[in-house]
């Protein structure tokens, strides 16, 4: 039997199979708390990039060495790049209907618009003014952009983008009512068609409809307690078909809540968790199978609650009674914020780390597997450096945004099953590798700590077993 790996004989076969064989606190005291902490994003720690950025495409090197693992950046647009003002925020991604791929980049004095059909060698397409704030959040449905930020008289702008491809940005309008024009994120819900507000002063969410995107309209809110950021899903399949839920983070609660707002005009609570040792629950993200959910806690580290960057993980199967379960670390000191889980990965958005990408094979116990360090000048528990991050464009390349420095767009090599040691390849020097995560998972840790041990579940049960032999041999030998 030969292929690209070579030539793996029964015996060998044989000689695999032999060695294997035997060888959570709450606290409501803050429940309506108004969160403007200023301390929150830009410390001050970490100065701002004066000057250009660099793109791979025009050859050299960056004027600044990014430590990474598995990750090759391909772009780097700075604030001045893209006249951005005195810093970053989140950001989000777009597709034009020509299939043209776009960074949508919170700044100081707007968003701007950023082609990265080419990562290599982005082009700035356009900017839209808003008031100046330190906070921005972006969110798209169909061809429309949706900006918000806690600037007061801000609203949501509504920007057309059908015709960004020409470098066209329409303004629609900006809708400020109810209550305050402050906002402090957004989230569409795509499959239903509903814009979520979260927080902005005491607010928790105010819902609107989407049936003409070009005009959301009011329809209902959650008002029990501030939400500094929601996700809101529709359940298509289960005993929650039908049903939109939305998964709250509300701040120095120090929990998860959960509320079914399928009915906007009466919202119902169904469920709450906490967590140990909280600070301030920040936003959270759920499996793509829904059975789990992952929160970060902005405020643990920085306030020195905890030593390490923690990530607290939730089973959400039942939605009327989460439960803790636990949490991950990568063993970092900084301050965790914006997460998403994409294809059986997590990625991290975290401050002054920058980006970190998990695998998610064992939910229970996700492993970093890559990383790009946006300050590696920093590993301090502060808000610089790395506010959010966009893993879900076609292309599969990953967004930054960064406070100091802007946009970056790198290209996260991710792990490849069966290969167990991590060498980017599926070959003959992985069978030790194998046989180790087989038989002595904390030795297979030791000797390769930052390779997922999931490589070697090949069979994806959550387990690495005899039962993933057959599957790796067959990996080895194309057969």
């Amino acid at each position: 039997m030969s292929d690209r790996f070579g030539s793996v004989s029964a015996p060998l076969r044989r000689l695999i199979v032999s060695i294997a064989v035997s060888g959570f606190a709450t606290s409501a005291a803050f429940a309506q708390a108004r969160h403007d902490d200023k301390e929150e994003h830009n410390s001050g720690t970490v100065a701002r990039w004066s000057g250009g950025g660099w793109v791979s495409g025009a050859g050299g090197n960056p004027p600044i060495t990014f430590p990474s693992l598995n990750v090759e950046l391909l772009s780097w647009t700075s604030l001045d790049d893209m006249t951005g003002g005195d810093n970053g925020a989140d950001c989000w991604g777009y597709v034009s209907p020509s299939g043209r791929e776009y960074a949508l980049m919170g700044t100081f004095n707007g968003v701007s618009i950023i082609e990265v059909t080419n990562p290599r060698m982005p082009v700035v397409r356009a900017v839209v003014d808003g008031v100046d704030n330190l906070w921005r959040d972006v969110c798209v449905y169909q061809n429309y952009m949706y900006v918000c930020s806690e600037a007061t008289g801000s609203g949501v702008q509504v920007v057309n983008l059908a015709n960004i491809d020409n470098g066209v940005a329409t303004l629609v309008r900006t809708v400020n009512t109810p209550g305050t024009s402050r906002t402090h994120t957004i989230f569409v819900d795509e499959v239903s068609g509903f814009l979520y507000r979260a927080g902005g002063t005491t607010n928790g969410i105010r819902m609107y409809s989407l049936s003409n995107p070009a005009n959301p309209t009011f329809v209902g809110d959650w008002q029990d307690r501030y939400v500094h950021e929601c996700q809101v899903v529709t359940y298509t399949s289960g005993v929650y078909a039908g049903k939109q839920i939305a998964f709250l983070s509300t701040g120095y609660t120090g929990r998860l809540e959960i509320v079914d707002v399928t009915n906007k005009a009466a919202p119902i609570n169904l469920g709450v968790v906490g967590y140990p040792n909280p600070g301030y629950s920040h936003q959270s993200w759920l499996s793509e199978d829904r059975q789990f959910a992952y929160l970060n806690d902005e405020l643990d580290e920085h306030n020195g609650i905890i030593n390490n960057t923690t990530t607290h993980i939730f089973n959400v199967s039942n939605l009327s009674a989460p439960v803790w379960v636990g949490s991950y670390s990568a063993g970092t000191t900084v301050v965790g914020h914006n997460l998403y889980v994409h294809d059986g990965f997590i990625y991290q958005a975290d401050y002054v780390d920058g980006l970190n990408v998990f695998d998610q094979s064992n939910p229970l116990a996700p492993v970093r597997v890559a990383y790009f360090d946006t300050e590696p000048t920093s590993s301090a528990p502060v808000f610089d450096s790395a506010w959010g991050n966009y893993p879900f464009l076609p292309s599969g390349n990953v967004l930054i945004s960064d406070l100091e420095k802007g946009l970056f767009v790198v290209d996260v090599n991710l792990p490849i099953a069966g290969d167990v040691n991590c060498d980017g390849v599926v070959s003959v020097g992985d069978i030790a590798a194998f046989v180790l995560a087989l038989t002595d998972s904390a030795g297979y840790a030791t000797q390769y700590p930052n390779c997922p041990v999931g490589n070697a579940d090949i069979n994806n049960d959550n387990f690495i077993t005899v039962g993933d032999i057959a599957g790796f041999v067959s990996l080895l030998t194309g057969v």
